[in-house]
């Protein structure tokens, strides 16, 4: 993950802010239709009780933004990089490609709201296992084999 999202960020590098958001659009406008209907639905039901909502992604902050505005989460942290005057760097200002870096984020959020602990948290790669090791009640989500595994 961290060598694809150096890559990533580097493949950005002097692309303008308006460009980077039609590429965003045009990416989140494919990849919805692989969506599982059913996490409209899940995000759905959450927010009718009351919980709070957060994609944690290490996808590009561009595209997890559309994808929390679709699904209608109260929150997204995601990658992000560096724009000056409105044109991308290859500089990095998250670490949440690494595994340490998204459960360090989640951690941030939660004590940045006075969050003791997450309830729930849905992970579907080993990627997400530090997450879900912070929730009370974590689950493995259309999981990949490892993290599957190691859910079982």
């Amino acid at each position: 993950m961290d060598s694809w999202a150096v890559s990533w960020g580097k493949s950005f590098k002097g692309l303008k802010k308006a460009t980077v958001a039609k590429i965003a659009k045009d990416v989140f406008l494919k990849a919805k239709k692989d969506l599982f209907h059913e996490s409209k639905e899940l995000v759905r039901f959450f927010n009718e009780r009351g919980f709070l909502t957060v994609i944690i992604s290490a996808g590009a902050s561009e595209v997890i933004y559309l994808f929390s505005k679709f699904l209608k989460t109260d929150f997204a942290i995601a990658t992000e990089l560096e724009i000056v005057d409105s044109v991308y760097t290859d500089k990095m200002l998250t670490n949440i490609h690494t595994s340490d870096g998204k459960c360090k984020s989640l951690e941030n959020f939660l004590e940045n709201r006075k969050i003791e602990k997450p309830f729930y948290v849905f992970g579907d790669s080993i990627g997400d296992l530090a997450i879900l090791k912070l929730a009370e009640c974590p689950i493995a989500l259309n999981a990949d084999k490892e993290l599957s595994t190691i859910a079982k």
